[in-house]
């Protein structure tokens, strides 16, 4: 198992919620399993890794409760409120989380365990569980400059 940790991020988590991530961290896995054969070239038995790799973590941030506009309808800018289901949405959706500038893991995830708070400066926080939702693996950019 592989652990990653980072300080940046967003997760769109349907029906117009989304999330601006300050912190997360995620386990990247994949099953193995001993194949036994009579004619096994490593002595009894040789070891397969599965084709399915798993992603699971937490992740933090700042809720996105609009389609990324800064001002209300009115053209003001008062906070913009939702109140859509966006909790109801079993399907997921997707994350994406930056180990640097120009290096991400981006995968279809599902989201659960959420918890709201307000910081003693007003803005609104948000943390959540997450667990990769996808056939494929994950697309991952990756920059060594």
């Amino acid at each position: 198992m592989a652990v990653a940790v980072g300080s940046d991020g967003n997760a769109t988590m349907g029906t117009g919620f989304n999330a601006a991530l300050n912190t997360w961290s995620a386990q990247l896995s994949r099953s193995t399993q001993v194949i036994t054969a009579f004619n096994a070239s490593s002595g009894c038995h040789n070891r397969r890794a599965s084709s399915v790799l798993d992603i699971t973590g937490s992740a933090g941030g700042f809720p996105i409760y609009d389609n990324g506009s800064d001002s209300d309808s009115d053209g003001s800018l008062a906070p913009i409120k939702h109140t859509g289901t966006a909790l109801n949405d079993r399907a997921g959706a997707s994350i994406q989380l930056y180990t640097s500038a120009s290096s991400s893991i981006a995968f279809a995830a599902v989201f659960s365990s959420f918890s709201f708070g307000v910081a003693q400066d007003g803005a609104s926080t948000v943390t959540f569980n997450f667990e990769m939702n996808q056939a494929t693996a994950p697309t991952v950019s990756w920059d060594e400059s």
